[in-house]
C-alpha cells in the first residue's frame, strides 16, 4: 500500500458523511457501509444521489490505494452512476467495489450499492494512478 501522507485523514468527506470502510478481504475487492443520516438525504428523506457517487468514488479510491506501489497515489478521474432505487433515512447502505481493469496508469472499478437485498445504485469509477517523479 502506498505511503503517501494523508493530511486530511479524519477531516474529509468520508468522515463528514460517516462512510465506514470495511477491512480488506482481497485485492481487487473493497467494501464500505454508510448509515443514511439527515446530512445524506435530499429534501424527501431519501439518500441523495451525490452521496451514492461520493461513497463509490471514495471506496474505489481505497481499493486502488491498496494495490498501488509505494509512493503512488490515486485521483478519481471519472465517476458515472445509475440510481435505481431509493434508500430512506435511517437505512444502511452497503457498497462493494470490484476491480474491472488494473492498468499502469488507470484502475477501473464497478461499485454496487445495496440496501438490504435491493440494488440502490451501480457506479463505474476510473482512477488515475499518480506516480512519483523519477
Amino acid at each position: 500500500m502506498s505511503n503517501i501522507p494523508m493530511p486530511l485523514l479524519g477531516k474529509s468527506l468520508e468522515d463528514t458523511l460517516g462512510i465506514r470502510t470495511l477491512p480488506a478481504r482481497e485485492d481487487g475487492l473493497a467494501e464500505a457501509e454508510l448509515v443514511v443520516t439527515e446530512r445524506c438525504c435530499q429534501p424527501f428523506g431519501m439518500v441523495h444521489g451525490g452521496v451514492n457517487l461520493a461513497l463509490a468514488e471514495n471506496l474505489a479510491g481505497h481499493g486502488s490505494m491498496r494495490i498501488c506501489a509505494p509512493g503512488e497515489s490515486v485521483c478519481g478521474m471519472h465517476v458515472s452512476g445509475s440510481h435505481v432505487a431509493p434508500a430512506p433515512l435511517g437505512s444502511t447502505l452497503h457498497a462493494t467495489a470490484r476491480l474491472i481493469h488494473r492498468g499502469r496508469k488507470t484502475h477501473l472499478w464497478n461499485v454496487d450499492i445495496t440496501c438490504g437485498d435491493t440494488l440502490v445504485s451501480t457506479v463505474r469509477v476510473t482512477n488515475f494512478i499518480i506516480r512519483p517523479q523519477e
